[in-house]
């Protein structure tokens, strides 16, 4: 478990450097513009630096906590995070941001997702509840189906499509690993099928793009995408670290976040794409072989949800620099954003906790 968990922090520790690389890329096109940045892209890389310390905090005590602590929290944070996603949704607690769902304000300066709480709560949530596999009354199966339902569907209501589709995705994952009937997850499903097309109609751009994407088609409604063309222009070295164009002139008010990936392929080109790559699956494959080798259900369960956020959160992102689906997820350890960062760090923290958990009982079994 110890190459494991070197493999894990080397891919998490790079993926941070790259981010705060492409921020700096970011502030100094910006500068060399002449332009002046956005209240949103102000002092990006400090604040990024101040919260990647915190979020070390975070992942260094986490590591040291033991994961099975976790479980007194899991319905106390499941009800709070459903309990705020139905608050942002009052007008005069929350607003609308297109491409982000809806968000709090915490003061004068200081916004607050709770989408972002939802992943976290949901597969701790799911971890506890099947942690003693089929001990629970056959009666009581829709529980753990109605509470996934539930957050996806206050999610897009807000509406925030990739982060409901996230959930759904994560969630997915772990009833398949606990081992759950096949009929109910047909049902939870045809559920997430059901409640996705119906937030797919809701917007005719998004129609307009999956049948341009699936019949190769360009409708006249439906313009070449930016981030397309930004890719396409990075070629396989790209144009170097602060030369990006037709990103930051077209995308400048979302390469901090969901568009930190098209930054990369047009500055660092498809070489960086595939580092980048690269990467996300060392840190997959790493964080599931932890997962997998858990020294008890509940860990394993726990792992596998954490590390399904992680994966699922890259994967919606290429999906949308690719025009798939309309909005992109931020990238882990990558994009700018305190909240999305700090969880992260926080969740690598708990797969390390369980990698010792797995030393420290393999070496207990060793001395016997």
């Amino acid at each position: 478990m110890k190459k494991s968990a070197l493999a894990l922090l080397f891919a998490v520790f790079s993926l941070v450097s790259i981010g705060m690389i492409m921020l700096c890329s970011i502030s100094s096109h910006h500068s060399w513009c002449g332009r002046e940045l956005s209240g949103a892209t102000t002092g990006l890389l400090d604040k990024q630096i101040t919260w990647a310390g915190i979020g070390l905090a975070l992942m260094l005590v986490f590591s040291r906590v033991n994961y099975r602590r976790w479980r007194a929290l899991a319905v106390p944070l499941i009800v709070f995070v459903t309990c705020l996603l139905i608050l942002v949704l009052i007008p005069c607690a929350g607003f609308k941001v297109p491409g982000a769902g809806s968000l709090m304000m915490l003061g004068p300066s200081a916004q607050f997702q709770p989408s972002l709480l939802a992943g976290p709560a949901i597969v701790l949530f799911l971890a506890w509840w099947y942690q003693s596999g089929n001990l629970r009354p056959a009666a009581l199966f829709w529980i753990p189906i109605v509470a996934l339902c539930v957050m996806a569907g206050l999610i897009l209501v807000e509406p925030d499509f990739t982060g409901a589709l996230l959930i759904m995705l994560a969630g997915l994952v772990v009833l398949i690993a606990a081992g759950e009937r096949i009929a109910n997850i047909v049902t939870y499903v045809m559920l997430s099928l059901s409640g996705l097309i119906w937030a797919l109609m809701q917007s005719r751009i998004n129609v307009l793009r999956l049948a341009a994407f699936f019949t190769q088609s360009r409708p006249d409604q439906v313009c070449v995408p930016i981030p397309r063309l930004a890719l396409a222009a990075g070629g396989w070295s790209g144009v170097g670290l602060g030369n990006a164009y037709l990103s930051s002139k077209y995308l400048s008010d979302h390469l901090c976040g969901g568009m930190m990936t098209v930054l990369i392929g047009e500055e660092l080109g498809l070489a960086g794409l595939l580092a980048l790559f690269g990467l996300y699956v060392i840190l997959i494959v790493s964080g599931a072989r932890i997962a997998v080798r858990a020294p008890d259900r509940f860990g394993k369960l726990l792992g596998l949800g954490i590390v399904s956020l992680l994966g699922f959160q890259f994967l919606l992102n290429l999906l949308a620099v690719t025009a798939l689906i309309m909005h992109a997820t931020l990238l882990p350890f990558v994009s700018y954003g305190a909240l999305n960062l700090c969880l992260s760090m926080a969740g690598v923290g708990v797969l390390l906790n369980i990698a010792s958990e797995i030393e420290r009982k393999s070496g207990v079994c060793s001395g016997f």
